[in-house]
């Protein structure tokens, strides 16, 4: 269910325990609440983890990076789909021209998260 609550958008997902019915509210601006069915709050200001952007995805020479304000120091990875680590970086905007076409993971180490993600290379 989508509705809105003090300007901010978010979504409610229910969930069925053996004790009670737990109502979850995920905010579009990153903050989680928990309440059971009487209303109790069992949690708030719960960050979930910032995204990162690439784009653009397809590409074919260069692939950008939009990290997390928070995020000071990173090293990025490429890996072929055999697994091997091809390219290592630190930095957001990355080279790709010289990769044969096809998919290829990149993994993104920040000081507190790890993402990863699928990139095509065109």
């Amino acid at each position: 269910m989508k509705t809105q609550d003090q300007g901010l958008t978010w979504d409610s997902e229910v969930f069925i325990n053996t004790s009670n019915l737990i109502y979850v509210r995920a905010f579009n601006n990153g903050n989680v609440y928990i309440n059971d069915i009487n209303g109790n709050l069992y949690g708030s200001n719960i960050k979930t983890k910032p995204s990162i952007k690439i784009y653009p995805n397809p590409a074919k020479d260069v692939i950008n990076l939009q990290l997390p304000s928070t995020a000071k120091n990173y090293n990025i990875s490429i890996y072929n789909i055999q697994g091997k680590k091809i390219i290592t970086t630190n930095k957001n905007i990355i080279n790709i021209e010289d990769l044969k076409s096809g998919v290829y993971l990149i993994k993104t180490v920040t000081d507190t998260y790890t993402y990863e993600n699928k990139i095509i290379k065109l």
